[in-house]
C-alpha cells in the first residue's frame, strides 16, 4: 500500500480538504436517514431509510480520502454507469439512480436483506441443494449481464454474492467489471487503452481481481478476458462451497499464481469422498487452465448444474415467473427513465417517461419525472405543462411540494421571476423545510437585486441542511453583493469543507480576495478553480483579471 499512500499524500494545502462523510443518524440530502455505515478499501456504503419512499436503500460512494484522486472519481463513475446499464434482474443487485451529494456521486441501490454468501459459508458447510441453487441463480444473473452489456465481472467471489432470507442469490459489486475480450494490460498510473490515469478501486485492483479466484489469464498481462474468466472464478466458488476449502492456497502471490497457472486442482471427490456424482466434472471443467476448455457461457454451466440438481434432487430449479401488468410496465419504464437521467441520456429519458404516462396517465410521479427530463433538454415550457398536469392528479404532499419548486425553477430559466417566486412560496406554504424552495427564493431575490433578502433565504436553507455546498456558496455570493468580503470568505470556506472540488466556490474565494486586495491569494483560488474546471468562465476571466493582463490562462 506504499504506492497508494504516496499517491494520496499531497503538499497543496487546498488538497487537505477532503469533504464530508456521513454518520449514523445523519439525513443525507434531506431524504436518506443513515442507519449503518460500511467501509471497504475505497468504497463507502450507507444503509439508509429513504424518507420519500419509506424503503431501505444502500448508497455507495468513495471515501473522502480519494477526493483529490481524479482517476478514482473517473473509475467510480465508470462503475456507476456499468451498474446502471444492467437494469433490473432478480439475481443482480439493482442500481436505481446516481445522485450527486456534497460533490460526490452516490449510487443508490436496492438494499438486500440477508447476508453474503461468504457469511453463510462461515456459519458452516452448505447443503448440496443450497449450493446448486445459489450457483444456478448466479449463472442466471451473470448470463444476463453478459447478454445485456457484454459484461464480465472480474471479481466474482462469495463476498460479492448476497443471499436474501428467501434464498435468492444476487450478484453485486461491479467495481472491476468491464467489456469482454479486452486487454488486461494496464500499467500503474496509466490506462494503455484510454491514456488516462488509473488508481486502484479495490485492494484487488492491483491485480484485476481477488487472488484466490483469479483465472490464469487474469494473471498474464495482455491476455484478453472473456466470460470464461468469470466461469473460472465460479469454479473456485463451487469447489469452496462443496469441499469447504479453496483448491489452491499459498503464502505468496507468486506461488499462488504458479499453482493456478500450472498445477491441476485436487480432484474434489478425492478430498471429499462423499461428494455427489457429477460434481467433479462440473467443477474441474470450470477450473480448466485453458479458457477454451471451460464452459463457454453461464448458460452452458447452468445446463450441467440443472442436470446435477435433477439427478440428485428429482427436479430442476424453475425460473420465477413474472406477470407483467400495465402498471408494472409503466413502473419499469419510469425506472428506465431514471437510469437514463442518471446517465445524462435525456432524450431517451423523455421517451421512457412519456411512455409511462401513456400506460398509466394518472400517476403524478411519471409526469413529474417527464417534466424534469424536459428541463434537462431546455424545454422549459413543456416541463411547466407536465408539472401543471401532475398537480391535477391528486399528488402526494411530498410530490406537490416538489412540483411547485420544480415549476419555480422552470419559471426562473424563462426569467419569469414573479411566477417563480409564487411557485417557491407555494412550496414553502406546504413545507417550510423545503431547502430547494428557499434556495430558489434566494436566487430570485438576487436576480431582483435584493441581496439582503437573498442572503436571508440562503441562511434559512443552510440551517435545514448544513452539508449542502450550494447553499454555503450562495451565501458567499450574496455576501459579496453586500460588500462583505470577509464574511463571504467564511461561507465559501464552509462550501469547500463540504465539497473541496467546487470550482465555483474557489472562484468566489478569488473574488473575495480581490475585493480585499489580496491578489496572491486570489490568484491561487482562481488557479484552483481553473484546474478543476478549465471551461468555467468565472475561472478564466478571474485569472485574466488578477494577472492584470487580460490574457487567457496558460
Amino acid at each position: 500500500m506504499a504506492i497508494l499512500d504516496k499517491l494520496l499524500s499531497r503538499s497543496d494545502d487546498a488538497d487537505n480538504l477532503k469533504g464530508v462523510e456521513f454518520k449514523v443518524g445523519d439525513i443525507i440530502d434531506q431524504r436518506y436517514l443513515v442507519r449503518n455505515v460500511r467501509k471497504g478499501f475505497m468504497g463507502l456504503v450507507y444503509i439508509a431509510r429513504d424518507l420519500r419512499s419509506e424503503q431501505t436503500v444502500a448508497m455507495k460512494t468513495f471515501q473522502a480520502k480519494f477526493t483529490w484522486v481524479d482517476s478514482a472519481i473517473a473509475n467510480f463513475t465508470r462503475e456507476a454507469e456499468v451498474w446502471m446499464r444492467l437494469g433490473s434482474h432478480p439475481n443482480i443487485v439493482e442500481a436505481t439512480r446516481i445522485v450527486t451529494i456534497a460533490g460526490r456521486p452516490h449510487i443508490v441501490m436496492e438494499f438486500v436483506p440477508g447476508v453474503s454468501l461468504r457469511e453463510m459459508m462461515r456459519r458452516g458447510r452448505l447443503r448440496f441443494k443450497h449450493i446448486v441453487d445459489f450457483a444456478i441463480q448466479i449463472c442466471w444473473g451473470m448470463q444476463y449481464a453478459y447478454d445485456r452489456c457484454n459484461l464480465i465481472h472480474r471479481d466474482l467471489k462469495p463476498d460479492n454474492v448476497m443471499v436474501t432470507p428467501e434464498g435468492i442469490a444476487k450478484v453485486t459489486d461491479f467495481g472491476l467489471a468491464q467489456g469482454a475480450s479486452v486487454s488486461t494490460k494496464v500499467r500503474w498510473g496509466h490506462d494503455s487503452q484510454h491514456n488516462e490515469s488509473k488508481i486502484v478501486t479495490h485492494a484487488s485492483d492491483l491485480f484485476g481481481g481477488s487472488q484466490p479466484y483469479m483465472s490464469p489469464e487474469q494473471r498474464a498481462p495482455g491476455t484478453p478476458l472473456g466470460t470464461t474468466s468469470d466461469i473460472y472464478a465460479m469454479g473456485v466458488m463451487l469447489y469452496e462451497m462443496m469441499i469447504g476449502d479453496l483448491p489452491f492456497k499459498a503464502p505468496t502471490v507468486a506461488e499462488l499464481t504458479h499453482l493456478h497457472c500450472n498445477v491441476p486442482p485436487p480432484t474434489p471427490s478425492e478430498v471429499r469422498p462423499d461428494l455427489r456424482r457429477g460434481c467433479d466434472h462440473v467443477i474441474l471443467r470450470c477450473l480448466a487452465k485453458k479458457a477454451n476448455d471451460r464452459y463457454q457461457s453461464f448458460d452452458e454451466l447452468e445446463h450441467d448444474l440443472q442436470w446435477l440438481r435433477k439427478y440428485h434432487l428429482g427436479e430442476e430449479l424453475a425460473r420465477p415467473t413474472v406477470t407483467i401488468s400495465l402498471e408494472t410496465q409503466a413502473a419499469d419504464l419510469n425506472a428506465k427513465g431514471i437510469v437514463h437521467m442518471s446517465l445524462h441520456e435525456y432524450s431517451a429519458a423523455v421517451k421512457c417517461f412519456r411512455q409511462a404516462t401513456e400506460l398509466e396517465s394518472s400517476r403524478a410521479t411519471y409526469w413529474l419525472n417527464l417534466g424534469m427530463s424536459q428541463v434537462a433538454l431546455l424545454a422549459y415550457n413543456d416541463a411547466l405543462k407536465s408539472y401543471e398536469h401532475a398537480l391535477t392528479l391528486n399528488p402526494s404532499r411530498d410530490e406537490e411540494v416538489r412540483l411547485h419548486w420544480l415549476a419555480g425553477e422552470s419559471h426562473e430559466y424563462l426569467y419569469q421571476l414573479r411566477e417563480a417566486l409564487e411557485d417557491y412560496d407555494a412550496a414553502l406554504n406546504l413545507d417550510k423545510k423545503e431547502r430547494r424552495a428557499w434556495l430558489g427564493r434566494g436566487r430570485v431575490y438576487s436576480a431582483l437585486a435584493l441581496p439582503k433578502e437573498a442572503f436571508q433565504a440562503y441562511e434559512y436553507a443552510s440551517k435545514l441542511d448544513p452539508n449542502d455546498p450550494v447553499t454555503w456558496r450562495s451565501m458567499g455570493y450574496a455576501s459579496l453583493e453586500l460588500n462583505q468580503a470577509k464574511q463571504a470568505l467564511y461561507y465559501f470556506d464552509q462550501a469547500l469543507k463540504v465539497n473541496p472540488r467546487d470550482a465555483q466556490s474557489w472562484c468566489g474565494k478569488g473574488q473575495a480576495f480581490l475585493d480585499l486586495k489580496k491578489n496572491n491569494d486570489a490568484l491561487q483560488a482562481y488557479e484552483k478553480a481553473y484546474k478543476l474546471d478549465a471551461n468555467l468562465a468565472e475561472a478564466v476571466m478571474g485569472l485574466a483579471k488578477v494577472r492584470g493582463t487580460g490574457a487567457l490562462p496558460r
